[in-house]
């Protein structure tokens, strides 16, 4: 009998344990940290004309971004970061967000591609809005495993003013 109590005793003390752990688990999910130094909101690819509307010469720069996507949330809340870090804590309001995700089909992302002239996500696209489409001004793609990422990345932001050229 005092086996089997010890045994039900450890039983319920696991059980408590993976349950504390679990909640733990769910309440730092609920409070994870947004890193990100670019503006804040994730628009669909239908919400952007809003945002070149509000520019002043309609060009931006959309970030066509997939929140499940890890290659996607390194640049954002790494690279961006490490750049945002090295320049005095900078923010970049001017790039938005496009959910890639949002487009729910390979035939929708295709389009996304195809819009913003890009082979792989993430990319960040200088775009100017112009009455029958949009003109690319300049582009930087990630490129998988490659070392030249983070100063390819700053060249871009560089070249288009975003953060001070030494």
């Amino acid at each position: 009998m005092k086996k089997t109590l010890k045994i039900a005793a450890v039983a319920v003390a696991i059980f408590a344990i993976l349950a504390a752990l679990s909640l733990l688990y769910t309440y730092m999910k609920l409070q994870k940290v947004n890193l990100s130094v670019v503006n804040a909101k994730l628009y669909k690819e239908s919400e952007i004309t809003d945002v070149f509307e509000a520019a002043e010469d309609h060009t931006t720069y959309v970030f066509v971004y997939d929140s499940e996507n890890e290659d996607c949330i390194y640049l954002d809340e790494v690279m961006l970061r490490q750049i945002s870090n090295e320049n005095g804590e900078i923010h970049f309001d001017e790039i938005y967000k496009i959910n890639y995700k949002d487009s729910s089909s390979t035939y929708n992302n295709q389009i996304i591609k195809n819009l913003y002239s890009i082979e792989s996500i993430p990319a960040i696209v200088k775009v100017k809005k112009l009455d029958s489409g949009y003109d690319i001004l300049d582009t930087f793609e990630w490129s998988a495993n490659t070392k030249t990422d983070i100063e390819n990345l700053t060249a871009f932001l560089k070249r288009n003013e975003l953060i001070p050229v030494n």
